[in-house]
């Protein structure tokens, strides 16, 4: 409407002039106004007035003023609300005020009130959610040939609520004048929100927080240059811990999903960040972890993991692959494809626990240790989603020849057999 512009300049005014920036009451009453007016989300021609409001809340809130952390929350919500244009060219036009607002919003992530940072990754996994994505993920299970795309397995069970994105309002759906996933994700990668989210999960114990900030990740980590980004931060270590967190927290799919959006946008530099050894440790021991539980969500975070162990293995080197290999995952990728064969039919005189006994040996060595998997259902669909995983990881590690550091592992798997 046209008053709407003015509603924000006037709380802008406020909110900077020298004789009206101490009426605090009267500035969070015009930004709460101007927040309320703007219900739909607020205009590229508005993005100066109100990184004015959200920089100067924001100051005021966490010098000590309480009275401004409900106007800082208006503001991210609103702003989590797409852009929308009057002119064609808005986008452009306005292209640096929006990026300094987002980057106003991004700082806020590390905010010392628990409730702005919220607000502030939650702005960042809605704006990555707006319909209209540009580079949308590959899917995570895929079975991978030598070249050319991946081709998607389906994906079986119930799949978490934390796995899909956001769902935005219908009335959003297709408006041509609004801010776009793919435009937002341009201007996201103008900020420092990767490493920012990153710095979330090393300075956060709240889980809550964690897992909206991993859930941001997941979004942001979808544009390629974003990504990038990830790969290059110092607190990249960060992500890689939160694979060692306990089953049943969402931070484990949403941690895997983003490390297999790292390879989508640069498959041999993620490859060669992942086959460290700590992240191949932290990989397996989560395999470890996920096929010994019987619980299905665990079950399928047990298969992203074999799936991304495998587009690992076809983008790292020669050298690199035989590093992964030495961890253990590929041992237990052996013992699934054999346990499953024994459990289909067992030869005289074997047991299902007979192949798995003898792989988890070689496993030791490699430093795996025994993984009880639980009692195969060979009717099941997640169980043979894993076996063509396992199949291809084998297959992909094996291409040309098998590297010498996992003969003891074929061989002791009874690999021939099996198959």
């Amino acid at each position: 409407s046209p008053g709407r512009p003015t509603e924000l300049e006037a709380a802008a005014d406020l909110m900077t002039g020298r004789h009206t920036q101490d009426q605090h009451e009267r500035v969070v009453s015009a930004v709460t106004t101007a927040c309320r007016q703007c219900v739909h989300g607020f205009s590229w021609a508005e993005a100066g007035s109100v990184n004015v409001l959200l920089t100067g809340a924001s100051t005021l809130l966490h010098a000590g003023r309480t009275e401004y952390e409900a106007p800082v929350r208006d503001l991210l919500r609103t702003l989590s609300r797409p852009l929308h244009a009057t002119r064609a060219t808005d986008d452009v036009t306005f292209e640096a005020e929006a990026t300094a607002l987002l980057n106003s919003a991004v700082a806020l992530l590390l905010s010392a009130v628990p409730a702005i940072a919220m607000a502030a990754a939650d702005l960042l996994v809605h704006l990555t959610a707006l319909p209209g994505d540009s580079n949308p993920p590959s899917p995570m299970l895929s079975l991978l040939s030598g070249s050319g795309p991946a081709s998607p397995l389906p994906r079986f069970g119930p799949h978490s609520p934390l796995r899909q994105p956001a769902r935005q309002p219908a009335a959003w759906q297709g408006r041509r004048d609004m801010l776009s996933a793919g435009r937002a994700q341009q201007l996201i990668a103008k900020t420092q929100a990767a490493d920012t989210l990153l710095a979330v999960l090393h300075a956060s114990f709240d889980s809550a927080l964690r897992t909206l900030a991993l859930r941001a990740l997941r979004g942001v980590s979808q544009h390629h240059p974003t990504a990038s980004q990830l790969l290059r931060s110092s607190h990249w270590p960060e992500l890689i811990a939160t694979l060692s967190e306990p089953l049943g927290t969402p931070f484990l799919p949403l941690a895997t999903e983003v490390l297999s959006n790292t390879l989508d946008a640069e498959a041999a530099e993620a490859a060669t960040r992942l086959v460290a050894p700590q992240v191949v440790n932290a990989l397996t021991g989560l395999l470890a972890r996920a096929s010994s539980s019987g619980v299905e969500a665990d079950r399928e975070l047990r298969n992203d993991v074999l799936a991304l162990a495998m587009r690992i293995a076809q983008a790292c080197s020669a050298t690199d692959r035989e590093t992964l290999l030495g961890g253990g995952i590929f041992a237990a990728a052996l013992g699934m494809i054999a346990q499953d064969a024994w459990a289909c039919a067992p030869p005289q005189g074997a047991t299902r626990e007979s192949p798995w006994a003898e792989v988890s040996a070689a496993a030791a060595a490699a430093r795996l240790g025994t993984v009880p998997l639980p009692p195969v259902d060979t009717a099941s669909e997640l169980q043979f989603e894993l076996l063509q995983l396992a199949l291809g990881l084998v297959a992909v590690t094996s291409a040309t020849e098998v590297p010498p550091i996992a003969v003891p592992a074929v061989r002791d798997s009874q690999l021939v057999a099996a198959v």
